[in-house]
């Protein structure tokens, strides 16, 4: 098996360079820099190294591992998570690291992080107070990741109120006057779904729309349904708390020959793939999930590697809208 000492041989670099590269811990701000780092790795793979994993923990006391934590049986709940998912995996990988789901429900997990059988935490949930006082006890890093944020420890999310003011802007520039904003229930202590739609219905209130033409569709996903198509007059546009709700709803409109934007427009938040391949395409805001990863990874590994449990400052990162073909004026059909 090549050895750290085999891959510096034969780039002609020192065993300290190779590491720092291999852990990808150097900025190769340079071209030449970023040059030989490029050598450095294809030698690695050409010499096929693999990094000794138990050798690293014995020598640093280091589990190389990351707990997820998470509240749900899964935290696979849509397409958008399962991306941030596969995303924060990769990335600890890239940095020696291994990535472990979590569920806090269960006395072993919370006995797993009293034992500190990991040297980091990324929680995807509001903090649990059993959660909070055994990460506290073993004096664990953890960074909180589009949550609620909590004193004491770091954070990074997308800034939920700039998506909802951005399409806010955009349905009232439509000409829309009736707007709605579905959610159902499961979601409602989630921090986003307060931001969202308390700042989308200040904006619409703040640019004119009476109170009583922006609707809240809650209940089930099959009740909201109801809901919204049962009501005497119907919103001109909806806005859709995701983009699994939002691709339901596309669903329901079809088979109720509702109209896609003719007589509805629909807009929603986070952009995965599929989003661009609904019928018709979903116009989204769209949350930067390869930010999100990185700075939460970043924030993690710096108070892991660094031993510095105090840095929590929290990162509020932009957001953009993608317009697409399931929005439009308002009066583009009969509403």
């Amino acid at each position: 098996m090549a050895t750290i000492r085999d891959i510096a041989e034969k780039a002609g670099v020192s065993e300290a360079t190779v590491r720092r590269i291999l852990r990808n811990d150097g900025k190769e701000t340079w071209p030449s820099a970023r040059e030989r780092a490029e050598r450095i790795r294809r030698i690695a793979n050409e010499l096929g190294y693999r990094p000794n994993w138990r050798a690293r923990a014995l020598r640093s006391g280091s589990t190389c591992t990351i707990g997820l934590l998470h509240e749900n049986s899964m935290p696979f709940g849509s397409a958008h998570w399962q991306d941030i998912i596969h995303r924060l995996a990769d990335r600890l990988h890239d940095r020696g690291y291994e990535m472990q789901y979590v569920p806090t429900g269960s006395e072993r997990s919370i006995q797993a992080l009293l034992d500190r059988r990991f040297d980091g935490c990324l929680v995807m949930h509001k903090l649990l107070p059993q959660v909070r006082e055994a990460l506290e006890q073993a004096n664990l890093p953890a960074v909180m990741i589009n949550t609620d944020p909590v004193a004491g420890f770091a954070s990074t999310r997308p800034d939920d109120e700039q998506g909802a003011r951005l399409l806010g802007a955009y349905l009232l520039s439509q000409g829309h006057r009736r707007i709605a904003f579905m959610q159902p229930h499961g979601k409602r202590n989630h921090y986003s779904y307060k931001m969202r739609e308390s700042t989308l219905k200040q904006a619409c209130l703040s640019a004119g729309v009476r109170e009583e033409d922006f609707t809240m569709i809650r209940g089930s996903v099959e009740e909201g349904f109801d809901d919204f198509f049962n009501l005497p007059v119907r919103p001109t546009a909806v806005v859709v708390f995701n983009d699994a709700l939002a691709t339901a709803f596309l669903h329901a409109c079809w088979q109720r020959q509702v109209r896609v934007p003719e007589d509805v427009s629909v807009a929603t938040f986070n952009n995965p793939p599929a989003t661009a391949y609904t019928i018709p395409p979903l116009t989204v805001v769209d949350i930067p999930s390869q930010a999100l990863v990185d700075h939460a990874v970043k924030q993690l590994l710096e108070m892991v590697e660094q031993d510095q449990p105090d840095m929590y400052e929290p990162v509020i990162l932009p957001v953009t809208l993608k317009i697409r073909q399931s929005t439009g004026p308002a009066d583009a059909g009969s509403h």
